[in-house]
């Protein structure tokens, strides 16, 4: 509310017509008003004790700069001829006035300058032009009052006068310009309780002061010390913009009493008790000042930490507790949001370190910044890495397209958002309907939405079209998920178990050659076999995945050297994730579960899903190359679904290809489909290495297939997985079975 205020509230520096014709006419009332309530007091001190006139020019001129200096040069010699004063008197005066003036707009555009903290810019200007003002025009008037050489005491008085004045006005001149008169004077809450605590204080203390007059006793001289906690208790009860105007007014009523008890007429005027009463109301005037520029950066402060508390600092836009704190004064029931995700954050900051990772979400924050979309409500970084666009909620396509077009920016090669030897992969997604109660919760139907979003890498925006609860409930099954997965991991099968599943790979012209594939497959407390799609995306999510590679690795190396027919297998293959190869373990480890368990590097096979994602592609790179000069071989599965094919081939060296189901499940009637897998075939004779076709189904495609030049078949139409030492120990049976289908085959040409 108070930086509403502000904003709303600078209408003297922001409107140039009005200002000046109000400075003139601010200067003469105030001139006037002071005039007609303190006229000169004795013959000794022809002066008034206050000088309110110049006290808000130099507030005026802090905030509003030179441009006022006119109208207040202007008020001052209008005024100083109309009181009658000499040719010489008003040249000196007003030259004094001019240069002050000059001078207080110099040293505010000094202290901008060269101090950071508002605060102590706050605490240098008004004391700094107390003491230049009151010195000056102490002087000056010490001057034009006396006939000889001035007196102490009237130059005490005019001193004394005139810090009381720029104490007292200037920083209400200043809050006038800021917040403007309304909120200033005309924003009083009479039904606020402290006001009339202080205000039945300040009169009793007034009527005090007046009732004890000028006695001598302990009690009469400390009185006046007691009133000055009068101002300390206006800043800490009111408002802070109400404060200093309540200040002013009680210091000016105390200097009335002050000059009714000095000019009675039954006393003589006793000008060094005025002169003691006097300091007493500097320093009341100077506590005043002090205490509310202490209590204004409090709250500066406190505004300062509750906006740091609600904004992220990397980005500067809202974080998920600013978000949260929307959901308070939002009017909407539902929203539509963007979600926009780096991942793998974590693992990018320990590559290349936090500056550049910050830099990438700066760029996603710009990017988000730059859609010109009126619905736009707030935008976010919930966490490292994860960021929201909120918008009204509207039942058309508009947002869809916002959308599509922050996908199209954000993938774009031109967008800059690139880090050498890593792949972004940048995820957005939009949730279409979130109720404004879940704004707590958003940073996880974002991320829930988002692991949803990476498991279809083709689409560059990720539409869900379900409900939030429903993103809640999965993110609960997710998190059960992984529970029971890191418990398997760890040996703990009380809530279910990985079983390691095989399935073989056949060669038709050497089907009694012993090759498979090691599958995973998770069997629940029941008894139920779930297929890995139940739970490796989770696991690949959460990154889980090296464990369960290395758990793969372990196992399955572990049961061929146990069983048997163990050694009697060519190859085995295993899948390894994009995030193993990331991890500079996975070299050594390979090796020493191969010596442990004394299998040899060449019948070890490991496949490279062209999908994976791999965030640092150059240390990938170097451990594949160090495992394949140790002799294992590498295979690229899903060979042909990727968008990098080629370069994936190219990048990495791989002995073998094994062509994706996709060009193999209609290749009896899609010419296309074969065409694809013959130029594959020629593909991998160029280039020395091997081909196996998955999802084979029928004898069918067995015959186009070998006619077509594949090297090694893998699908149900030969043998559906099984588990690994059921495998094991039917090899033979199962080779004699192939041996018969495939005598009962023809052989077809190429063409």
């Amino acid at each position: 509310m108070r930086m509403t205020r502000h904003i709303h509230g600078e209408w003297l520096t922001k409107r140039r017509g009005i200002p000046l014709c109000l400075a003139f006419a601010t200067w003469w009332l105030a001139a006037v008003t002071t005039t007609l309530l303190f006229p000169p007091m004795d013959s000794t001190l022809p002066i008034s004790p206050i000088w309110a006139a110049n006290a808000l020019a130099y507030g005026a001129i802090l905030v509003g700069g030179l441009r006022w200096v006119p109208a207040f040069a202007l008020a001052a010699l209008v005024w100083n001829v109309v009181r009658g004063d000499s040719i010489g008197e008003i040249i000196v005066g007003m030259t004094a006035f001019v240069l002050m003036l000059l001078w207080v707009a110099w040293l505010s555009h000094s202290l901008q300058q060269h101090v950071r903290r508002d605060r102590a810019r706050r605490l240098l200007a008004v004391p700094l032009i107390a003491l230049m003002s009151a010195s000056v025009f102490a002087g000056l008037g010490a001057w034009q009052f006396s006939d000889g050489p001035p007196s102490q005491s009237l130059w005490m008085a005019l001193w004394l006068s005139e810090t009381v004045s720029v104490l007292l006005f200037a920083p209400l001149a200043q809050q006038i310009c800021h917040y403007g008169v309304k909120n200033t004077f005309l924003s009083i809450h009479f039904k606020h309780w402290p006001l009339w605590l202080w205000m039945g204080v300040a009169i009793s203390a007034l009527l005090a002061l007046l009732q004890l007059g000028n006695g001598t006793t302990l009690w009469h001289l400390g009185a006046p010390y007691l009133a000055v906690t009068v101002p300390i208790m206006a800043v800490y009860w009111l408002p802070s913009t109400l404060a200093r105007t309540a200040i002013a007014l009680f210091v000016t009523l105390w200097l009335l009493v002050n000059v009714s008890l000095a000019t009675q007429p039954t006393i003589s005027f006793d000008v060094l008790a005025w002169l003691d009463r006097q300091w007493v109301i500097f320093i009341a005037s100077l506590v005043g000042f002090l205490s509310i520029e202490s209590v204004r950066s409090a709250e500066a402060a406190s505004r300062r930490l509750t906006l740091l508390r609600l904004k992220d600092p990397v980005t500067g836009l809202a974080n998920e507790l600013g978000v949260a704190e929307l959901a308070q004064h939002l009017s909407l029931e539902h929203v539509s949001v963007i979600g926009v995700q780096l991942p793998y954050t974590d693992e990018l900051v320990a590559l290349v370190g936090d500056d550049t990772v910050q830099r990438i979400e700066r760029q996603i924050a710009d990017q988000l910044r730059s859609q010109n979309a009126d619905d736009i409500v707030k935008i976010a970084r919930l966490r490292p890495g994860l960021f929201a666009l909120v918008m009204k909620h509207t039942p058309n396509a508009q947002h869809r397209t916002l959308a599509e077009r922050l996908a199209t920016q954000l993938s774009s090669e031109r967008s800059g958002m690139e880090i050498p030897g890593t792949h972004l992969g940048i995820t957005v997604v939009m949730l279409p309907n979130v109720q404004v109660s879940e704004f707590s919760s958003m940073a996880a139907l974002l991320l829930t939405a988002c692991r949803h979003a990476q498991r279809n890498p083709q689409e560059s925006l990720y539409h869900y079209h379900g409900t939030t609860a429903e993103l809640i409930a999965q993110q609960s099954q997710e998190a059960a998920w992984i529970h029971r997965l890191r418990a398997a991991l760890g040996g703990d099968t009380r809530q279910g178990k990985l079983l390691l599943y095989a399935q073989p790979i056949v060669s038709r012209r050497e089907p009694t050659q012993c090759r498979c594939e090691i599958l995973l497959r998770w069997q629940s407390i029941d008894g139920h076999v779930l297929s890995p799609q139940a739970f490796l995306p989770i696991a690949e999510t959460f990154g889980l995945m090296p464990q369960v590679d290395r758990w793969v690795l372990e196992n399955t190396l572990f049961a061929l050297s146990q069983h048997p027919n163990g050694h009697r297998l060519s190859s085995v293959s295993v899948n390894l994730s994009g995030d193993s190869l990331n991890c500079d373990w996975l070299v050594d480890v390979v090796d020493e579960l191969m010596s442990r368990y004394e299998w040899p590097p060449q019948r070890l096979c490991l496949e490279l899903t062209e999908s994976a994602t791999i965030q640092d592609t150059q240390a990938a790179s170097l451990s594949l190359q160090q495992l394949q000069r140790m002799g294992v071989c590498l295979a690229i599965d899903d060979f042909g679904t990727g968008r990098a094919t080629f370069a994936y081939l190219k990048q990495y060296h791989a002995q073998e290809l094994k062509i994706d189901g996709a060009f193999i499940r209609d290749l009896e009637s899609s010419a296309f489909d074969r065409e694809v897998v013959r130029a594959t075939c020629t593909l991998a004779q160029q280039l020395s290495v091997s081909l196996v076709a998955e999802f084979v189904e029928n004898d069918k495609q067995v015959m186009l297939l070998e006619a077509l030049g594949i090297d090694y078949l893998q699908g149900y139409g030969l043998s559906p997985p099984m588990p690994l030492d059921e495998y094991l120990s039917c090899i033979d049976v199962l080779a004699d079975k192939w041996q018969a289908q495939f005598n009962t085959l023809p052989v077809l040409s190429s063409e």
